[in-house]
């Protein structure tokens, strides 16, 4: 029979590091949170070979007193907490006193610090286990410096479920852009390989249009409610703008990144009228609570929190996405005007809007909607039976009496990316080139997988350059030319697919007739001319459902 035993130090280090230090992103979250709390203003971080190789972040905050290093990389061991009740109102991102134990347990570890008390730094060195421990006088600025190399080598099968470079250095950057964004009044630097990847310090609107594209935040809701010592704040994407990914969902609880079952289901019920099946909607959304009425202590990675009135969160969090996502509604979306409520009116001889019939100079905007190839007269006449202003739809009886229902959104977004095709195809698609090229510097994996689009984008009209990891844009499709060459650059980048259709329906979205603007009567019946009925735009909403007598019958009837 097997006896109880107290396992050695160095093995409860290296169990908790398969908690806290999964991969080398968890190390770099770990470092910068430890960074932020010592209220550093500038973070240099600088990887190799995807943190595989080696992580090394530099601060300038306040440091570590000399006494302390040994404590540093003990157990539970921290300057954040003192007592039962500090543990129940934490407001610092980090307080377990785990990480930096855990992570000198499966690592070659320095570690430098100077405080402004001292002349001079010390610095601590540990590969793996206590018996490597040096503590030895050094050179260094005010604040400190950890460096992490060959990450697990002592523990070969964790570091054997890691994946490519690539791969890895993308979580980094992931981490690195979720802390960014909430931490603007700090200046942050990127360097992978000797390449320097990120180097600013900006506002968190402008981070945020560099992270999500600029796309995101001229279509973006600000939102900022409160209620009984709850405030949500921050950015609510608009649903025509949605993902088949979750990959866009930023949530902050009082600073702190966090990905909680709760939080996501109620984001999730706030848009779900408004969302097609499989599409997730993109936000950055900051929540702040008193930090003694929310459990932040649940898991050693502290994404997973517990409420003390959860459901009072729950429903906060629903009702003010409703109401911001219902004010866009009433403010931004579809409203036809006429000068008739007839349910069988005639289509307007001009042209119908969201607000009002206008013409003459407001027409001018929209004379090249179109490339001049596709500005023949229909052949067919519809009439507008009625509109549905807050689905953004449209009730028309077509030229064979049927009744069909259209969504505006996807009409437009499926007729501006059959044109991109057939056009190309016939090699009659127009182009425009840029007065002023557009130009963005990219991450090695944006710059590979512009590589690889490229000569998708060609066929489609788009003219690039690259070099030196980044991205000029020359020349575009006359059919976008309504789209901004940065808004068109950086939807091209985040574009991850390099089937041509696929583009063709991606860029076509941000293409389409705006919420404040006109649509002209021959702009409609040029979209419907060639539109297939099962058409879906990109984010999956099908642009016409056709409505026979016989299917009407069958519903009215039971």
């Amino acid at each position: 029979m097997k006896r109880i035993q107290l396992l050695d130090e160095i093995l409860t280090n290296q169990i908790a590091a398969g908690e806290v230090v999964e991969r080398p992103c968890a190390v770099v979250k770990e470092l910068i949170e430890n960074a932020l709390d010592a209220k550093a203003t500038r973070l240099d971080i600088v990887i190799e070979r995807g943190g595989l190789g080696c992580i090394s972040i530099t601060d300038n905050g306040y440091g570590i007193h000399p006494d302390d290093l040994l404590l540093a990389v003990s157990r539970h061991a921290t300057s954040k907490i003192h007592c039962l009740a500090d543990l129940q109102a934490i407001m610092t991102l980090g307080f377990r006193g785990e990480a930096l134990a855990s992570i000198a347990s499966v690592s070659h570890f320095r570690l430098l610090s100077r405080t402004t008390d001292y002349e001079h730094a010390m610095s601590l060195t540990m590969a793996g286990q206590v018996e490597s421990l040096a503590i030895t006088p050094c050179a260094h600025p005010v604040g400190t410096t950890v460096e992490i190399r060959d990450l697990f080598f002592n523990t070969p099968a964790r570091r054997h479920f890691l994946r490519a470079e690539k791969t890895e250095f993308a979580h980094i950057v992931e981490v690195m852009q979720r802390v960014a964004i909430s931490h603007s009044d700090v200046a942050f630097t990127l360097t992978h390989n000797g390449k320097s990847i990120f180097s600013s310090q900006e506002s968190a609107e402008k981070r945020l249009a560099r992270f999500f594209g600029h796309a995101f935040i001229q279509q973006a809701q600000v939102i900022d409610k409160n209620t009984a010592g709850l405030r949500l704040r921050g950015w609510l994407g608009a649903p025509e703008f949605s993902r088949s990914q979750m990959d866009m969902q930023y949530f902050y609880l009082n600073g702190r990144v966090v990905r909680d079952k709760l939080l996501q289901h109620a984001i999730r019920e706030a848009y779900a009228e408004q969302l097609p099946p499989g599409r997730h909607a993109m936000y950055v959304l900051f929540l702040e609570v008193d930090a003694k009425s929310v459990d932040v202590n649940v898991h050693p990675t502290k994404q997973e929190v517990r409420f003390r009135e959860a459901r009072f969160v729950h429903d906060f969090l629903v009702q003010a996405i409703m109401e911001q996502l219902g004010s866009r509604i009433q403010n931004d979306l579809t409203v036809f005007s006429s000068h008739s409520s007839s349910p069988t009116m005639q289509f307007p001889s001009q042209v119908y809007r969201r607000e009002e019939i206008k013409g003459g100079e407001a027409l001018k905007a929209y004379q090249s909607f179109y490339s001049p190839s596709h500005q023949h007269e229909p052949k067919e006449n519809h009439r507008i039976l009625t509109h549905l202003p807050k689905a953004n739809a449209l009730l028309i009886q077509t030229h064979n009496s049927e009744i069909a229902l259209l969504d505006l959104h996807a009409v437009f977004s499926c007729s501006i990316a059959h044109y991109l095709l057939t056009d190309s195809k016939k090699g009659i698609l127009k182009t425009q080139p840029l007065l002023i090229p557009s130009k963005m510097t990219l991450s090695v994996d944006e710059y590979q997988q512009l590589i690889l689009k490229q000569p998708t984008l060609q066929q489609l009209g788009i003219d690039l350059t690259l070099e030196n990891n980044k991205a000029i844009l020359n020349t575009i499709p006359a059919l976008l030319a309504r789209v901004a060459p940065e808004q068109l650059l950086a939807q091209l980048v985040t574009t991850k697919t390099t089937d041509m259709a696929t583009i063709a329906a991606e860029l076509a979205c941000s293409a389409i007739p705006q919420s404040h603007e006109i649509i002209t009567e021959a702009m409609l019946a040029i979209a419907l001319k060639d539109l297939a009925i099962d058409c879906r735009c990109a984010h999956g909403r099908q642009a016409m459902v056709e409505l026979s007598p016989e299917r009407i019958e069958q519903w009215i009837t039971v």
